[in-house]
């Protein structure tokens, strides 16, 4: 694992997150795949909580405001420890 590969994984999903539309479930649907594949990554050597703040901050930016629903998306990622990826 590059981080240089992960941050361009971040920016990919930046934009994919951005595209979608604000209504409806698609956005949460697309952080959790976002937080699966962050997952991988934490699996092959990430810092686990320098994962968590960027998935965080992507949360954030994309209107995401349910601390409660990303804290548990993110969790419910890296239990299945990437798993999903």
């Amino acid at each position: 694992m590059t981080r240089a590969r992960f941050d361009q994984s971040l920016t990919r999903w930046h934009a994919i997150l951005a595209a979608l539309p604000h209504e409806g479930t698609v956005r949460v649907t697309a952080f959790m795949t976002a937080a699966d594949e962050v997952a991988g990554y934490v699996a092959n050597g990430l810092d686990r909580p320098e994962a968590t703040d960027e998935l965080l901050q992507l949360a954030r930016a994309h209107g995401l405001d349910d601390p409660d629903a990303v804290q548990w998306i993110i969790s419910r990622a890296f239990d299945h420890d990437g798993a999903a990826t």
